[in-house]
């Protein structure tokens, strides 16, 4: 993103969007999905906002995933 270059930003947010969605962490690859539009797009004057919303899901989504596995804290 500090580079500027959607594409990569494109390229990256489309492996955690598939990722993720393996994972069953469905609002964290909307959020990627979101980032890979904007970065096709080249609209990266609201992909700043788009990844502080994308790590705040990543942290409910590891919580998640903490939690689905049963091991302890």
């Amino acid at each position: 993103l500090d580079a500027g270059d959607g594409t990569a930003m494109a390229a990256q947010a489309h492996s955690l969007k598939s990722a993720s969605a393996n994972l069953g962490l469905l609002d964290f690859s909307a959020r990627a999905r979101s980032l890979e539009m904007l970065g096709k797009a080249g609209t990266l004057e609201t992909a700043g906002a788009e990844l502080e919303n994308l790590k705040a899901e990543y942290a409910l989504g590891i919580a998640a995933l903490h939690a689905a596995s049963g091991l302890p804290a």
